[in-house]
């Protein structure tokens, strides 16, 4: 069956938002692509602005909207004219609302009964079905439509999933509705959307859920994403933490069941007025057994290839192993939540193309665009999730959401202390005088290398930042490195950050010059530097602890040359005594102090 459908000179994928025209493709966002999507089920009829609003604001969502639908409509006709060269595709009616001006060929027939027709004449509603009466359309897909229902004999709001009548009749649509209630229904935790019961009125099969007031979290990213203040943004991040510890303690009890979700991706959560995050649709959940997930999601994976349903999921959203069709178990699921939290944050998917092929190759092989604004620790941790190996992804849900927490809890302990950025430094003249006499050694060629040491709260990172600012504005190049005590952290991180930092400043062909024949080792520590590179060649396979040795070398011969072209004044934030798996920085530590004119240690 095929999910496209052709209007004048464009074809549009329903399953992808993919829009295709005579000059180029896009992906068109959620609301334009909802919009469209309304012009073409009315086929040449008038869509009103209340059917806009209610198909992209549910319930009781606040919004400024008659603005917001001016912008859309803006979006949407810019979308269209730059992928064609026919720029008339929707008019405006006069206090009506708008009409798609070219004809509509419909590749396949469930398109006209999509969710925007029972929007329209609403069929259900008012009707009593058992013992729910129909009160309202809340929304829907491509598989159904949802109304909003009372419980007459219990008294209480909830919400009815109907599938539209040609997907009713398809079995392996109607088994993929019947285990999303039995997998959602098994589970009981305040963080899934409960499954009440499922039926069937007039042939058509339904499931009866609860009823959520609130914001689908792709529209609340949506609205976060047009603040325009950083201010404003880093406001939100408590608040986003706590949804994202919700979303996590919903995944965490469905994973404790052996349940493996399949879908995370912001359409399938829900923010309720109160603040509480629902995950919903099971529809493409793999119970697996906790003791053996890669041989039985290998099992379940292999049976739903044989077995086709309407819907195998998105790319987007996708983790690398589910894309290729690879074994998976729980750690897929985390993959697809650090897109959600990226997304969450940043406010943009941080894979992301103009097209589904483009995005899914982004995500075997690119690096993720994560916003620079984010707290370091946060950063760190939608990196673990987003690792294309399973060996460096976290291993469960339960210490993502362990990490979550502490990260809240450090931004709320920071919150206590107050802003000292701007405040002039008191009692530190010698040290400070001391810093700038070696910064401007280092300017002049001969580099140092400086602890910094003493109780919390002494001023060590006010009088650090104080100097690297002095140092950027005299030219040099100021990267700070984080030294993290999460559990399973990787030891090389503070080298990481600086990788990527100059990876994002350095001119392409000076930081390929930088690395110089030492780009295997360094590519080590960022492989994608090997597609920004196809030229570097394979590292040497050499023993653990030789191999060490070679890639600190190798990596303070990169960081040589690099501050031959640019001085270099890096800060390392909690550089403190570690055991175990962190002394690898000390030994870097003292690899490159041999090759620095001085060493100071303050306290």
């Amino acid at each position: 069956m095929s999910n496209l459908i052709r209007f004048g000179l464009l074809s549009l994928n329903l399953e992808t938002g993919d829009l295709q025209g005579s000059r180029r493709g896009v992906r068109l966002p959620e609301q334009q692509f909802m919009i469209l999507q309304l012009l073409l089920a009315h086929d040449g009829g008038v869509v009103s602005r209340e059917e806009i609003r209610s198909r992209l604001w549910p319930g009781d969502t606040i919004v400024e909207f008659d603005r917001s639908i001016n912008a859309a409509i803006l979006k949407l006709r810019s979308a269209l004219r730059h992928t064609s060269n026919n720029g008339v595709y929707i008019e405006t009616v006069a206090r009506r609302g708008y009409r798609l001006m070219v004809s509509v060929k419909h590749e396949m027939d469930e398109l006209k009964t999509d969710s925007a027709k029972p929007a329209r004449n609403a069929p259900l509603v008012g009707q009593n079905i058992s013992h729910y009466r129909v009160l309202s359309v809340l929304g829907g897909g491509r598989m159904g439509v949802v109304y909003k229902g009372e419980d007459l004999k219990l008294n209480r709001p909830v919400a009815l999933k109907f599938l539209t009548k040609n997907l009713a009749q398809t079995p392996s649509v109607l088994k993929q509705l019947e285990h999303e209630a039995r997998t959602a229904s098994s589970l009981n935790h305040p963080n899934i959307c409960t499954i009440y019961q499922i039926g069937e009125y007039e042939r058509q099969p339904f499931i009866v859920m609860e009823f959520l007031e609130g914001e689908v979290l792709r529209d609340f990213i949506a609205g976060s994403a047009r603040l325009n203040s950083g201010k404003e943004r880093s406001a939100l991040i408590p608040k986003l933490l706590g949804i994202a510890i919700q979303i996590a303690d919903g995944l965490a009890a469905a994973h404790a069941r052996g349940v493996i979700h399949r879908d995370i991706k912001p359409a399938n959560v829900i923010v309720t007025k109160s603040g509480t995050a629902k995950l919903l649709d099971f529809g493409l959940a793999r119970q697996c057994v906790n003791s053996q997930p890669d041989s039985m999601i290998s099992r379940s994976a292999e049976k739903s290839r044989r077995e086709p349903t309407f819907n195998s999921g998105i790319p987007d959203y996708m983790s690398p192993e589910q894309i290729k069709g690879e074994p998976q178990d729980q750690r897929s699921d985390l993959f697809s939540f650090g897109i959600l939290l990226a997304e969450l944050f940043g406010g943009a998917h941080p894979f992301r193309r103009d097209g589904m092929a483009e995005t899914r190759e982004a995500i075997l092989h690119d690096s993720p665009n994560l916003s620079s604004d984010l707290p370091p620790a946060l950063l760190l941790l939608i990196r673990r999730l987003l690792a294309r190996s399973l060996d460096l992804r976290y291993s469960s849900i339960v210490e993502v959401k362990a990490d979550l927490e502490r990260v809240a809890g450090a931004l709320s302990a920071a919150q206590q202390i107050p802003d000292v950025s701007r405040m002039p430094l008191i009692g530190r003249d010698h040290e400070l005088t001391e810093l700038r006499r070696m910064l401007y050694e280092a300017l002049a060629g001969h580099g140092s290398m400086v602890l910094i040491g003493g109780e919390a709260g002494v001023g060590k990172s006010h009088l650090a930042r104080a100097v690297l600012e002095e140092a950027q504005s005299r030219g040099a190049l100021g990267i700070v490195g984080h030294c993290y005590e999460m559990e399973g952290a990787p030891p090389y991180v503070p080298f990481i950050e600086m990788l990527e930092y100059i990876t994002r400043m350095a001119p392409r062909e000076g930081l390929r010059h930088s690395l110089g024949d030492d780009a295997p080792e360094v590519a080590r520590l960022m492989p994608e530097l090997r597609n920004m590179y196809p030229d570097i060649p394979p590292a040497i396979t050499l023993p653990p602890e030789q191999r060490r040795r070679y890639l600190f070398n190798a990596f303070r011969s990169f960081v040589e040359r690099a501050a031959s072209v640019t001085p270099l004044v890096v800060l390392f934030e909690d550089l403190r005594t570690f055991s175990g798996r962190m002394n690898p920085r000390f030994s870097f530590c003292s690899i490159t102090r041999k090759h620095c004119r001085r060493h100071r240690c303050w306290r």
